[in-house]
């Protein structure tokens, strides 16, 4: 679908509109518009808002049919004696119209199964994954503080916007990069779908990593963001994050011109891995950890060498993360050393 460019006022008076339930004039209003009744009216007469307008109302529409079909799959599961095949094809329909069977390659060929010949664990997959996403929505659609986002990527690829760019969204909590701290209020938040190191961390999917490519390119221009401030929450909050963990595709994204990567050869950081580092260089680390935009304390550990292992294991989640053991080693240390002269 092809993306509208609307200022950011543009965008608050749709989501007032829209998501919160408001009157044109209302919405105008609150979107920061300083003739609110005027500005709706010539709002509302603009093709590119009419259009943006018939998307956000087609998010909630799906939203809610996925909820219906979401029911109906519970209730076929748990009624053994209910006819199911009127009940499942009725599932199947909603699900279809709400964009998700058939739009997903779910390595994952259960989706493009007839859900009559589901079992019930391929069944609860789906209704897992929906609840999960639903629940994301409802979490990351919050202005006021909380947890919020500004984006959100389905599995799908689907991106949603969560909270319009011109409010704070709060998913950086307690945070800090570059001695910046509380990163909430300059920063743009995106979520992408996965269920998490608790709950079954998995591989992002590839309409995942192609949509959070163009999102960010995006957002990086408009904003003239650097490369070295592309961060994850375990970056800001190293005692509190471990996402989005060490199956995201920082290397890959460095590839297509977003954030930083080391760019040495692996065969032979390999050799150096495990190799032992003295008190000197474990020091030197550290103060490049610190140079590159790690936070240097905790406000959640008082013992200083705790926070330094999460500090290392964060850095090793990003930059080296088929071994995440929170010790240095000359690995570590030629990699650090590489990211210092980047910045």
């Amino acid at each position: 679908m092809k993306q509208l460019q609307l200022s950011d006022r543009q965008s608050s008076f749709i989501f007032y509109l829209v998501h919160k339930g408001k009157g044109r004039t209302e919405a105008a209003r609150l979107a920061g518009f300083a003739a609110p009744r005027q500005s709706a009216f010539t709002l509302t007469q603009s093709p590119k808002i009419i259009a943006k307008i018939r998307q956000e109302r087609n998010k909630v529409y799906q939203t809610e049919l996925a909820s219906t079909a979401v029911q109906t799959l519970k209730e076929v599961m748990e009624d053994t004696d209910a006819p199911a095949s009127a009940r499942i094809a009725a599932a199947r329909t909603s699900l279809e119209l709400a964009g998700d069977i058939g739009k997903h390659s779910q390595s994952q060929r259960n989706y493009e199964q007839n859900l009559a010949e589901m079992t019930p664990v391929e069944l609860s997959a789906i209704i897992d994954r929906w609840e999960s996403e639903k629940a994301a929505i409802n979490r990351l659609t919050r202005i006021q503080p909380g947890v919020s986002s500004h984006y959100l990527i389905k599995r799908n690829g689907e991106i949603i916007v969560m909270v319009p760019e011109l409010y704070t969204a709060w998913h950086a909590g307690i945070s800090e990069w570059q001695k910046k701290k509380l990163l909430n209020k300059n920063s743009i938040g995106i979520e992408i779908s996965n269920p998490g190191h608790q709950f079954g961390y998995k591989n992002f999917s590839k309409k995942q990593v192609t949509s959070l490519i163009k999102l960010s390119r995006y957002l990086i221009k408009k904003y003239n963001i650097k490369k070295n401030y592309i961060l994850g929450h375990s970056d800001i909050a190293p005692d509190r994050k471990l996402d989005p963990g060490e199956k995201f595709p920082w290397e890959f994204l460095y590839k297509n011109k977003i954030g930083i990567w080391h760019n040495l050869s692996k065969k032979k950081l390999i050799l150096f891995r495990k190799k032992k580092v003295s008190a000197l260089e474990s020091s030197f680390f550290m103060k490049n950890l610190k140079k590159l935009g790690y936070p240097s304390k905790s406000k959640i550990f008082k013992n200083q060498l705790k926070f330094n292992k999460l500090l290392v294991k964060a850095f090793q989640r990003r930059f080296r993360p088929k071994m995440i053991n929170g010790k240095i080693d000359q690995e570590c240390l030629l990699i650090i050393n590489k990211l210092a002269k980047i910045i």
